[in-house]
């Protein structure tokens, strides 16, 4: 399955070309790409998240002071397509272009697990306070290094909110507001410093 539009050396080249930007970005490492996936087969994938909110087995609704959102577990969720497209996220190419990007020294290493991946919801009035993530994997015991969060959203309109912060150290002010625009790719390096989320509940219709 082709997921990009370009081929696998010219995305290894990317990162490397983008290292500088990624390095020098403020309040700390990230940086976006929009269009980055082909547009056919993320539509594809679109249409075949899961529908999340009946708690049954391979999902999970947080529901406390500093967020409001549901989250796939696993594989459980995942359509034909779908999988197909984690397991490209989590393969070799892409791992080398995020190491050239991010400029990691060690080894990246995929989560088949997908522990906080997978597919993310978050419904009208949801939200994610500003927080730092986890840095440790539970089931590998292995450092969190990179995260990569890819928009599904089509049609949105700024007035929904919903726009990925990126906030600075003391946690003093917002310095990045990233649209969830569809088929835009999010990278940011997980530190004690990372601090990030959308902190104002989403203002979406119903059914968004």
């Amino acid at each position: 399955m082709q997921f990009l539009d370009i081929s696998i050396p010219e995305l290894v080249e990317l990162g490397a070309n983008k290292a500088e930007t990624y390095a020098n970005a403020q309040p700390f490492p990230s940086i976006y790409f929009d269009n980055f996936f082909n547009a056919d087969i993320l539509h594809q994938v679109l249409a075949e998240f899961p529908e999340l909110g009946k708690e049954g087995k391979g999902e999970v609704f947080y529901a406390n002071p500093n967020e409001a959102k549901y989250a796939s577990k696993g594989e459980y969720k995942f359509g034909p397509l779908t999988r197909e497209f984690m397991h490209f996220l989590n393969s070799q190419p892409f791992l080398e272009f995020l190491q050239n990007l991010t400029g990691i020294k060690e080894t990246l290493i995929p989560d088949p697990y997908f522990e906080g991946g997978g597919c993310h919801q978050i419904k009208p009035g949801g939200f994610l306070k500003v927080h730092v993530d986890f840095h440790k994997h539970k089931a590998m015991g292995l450092d969190r290094r990179v995260n990569v969060l890819v928009y599904l959203n089509e049609d949105w309109k700024d007035e929904y909110g919903g726009h990925f912060e990126l906030w600075e150290r003391d946690m003093s002010s917002c310095v990045t507001r990233i649209a969830p625009l569809f088929n835009r790719m999010a990278i940011f390096s997980t530190t004690d410093y990372s601090w990030h989320g959308h902190p104002d509940p989403l203002n979406c219709p119903p059914g968004r």
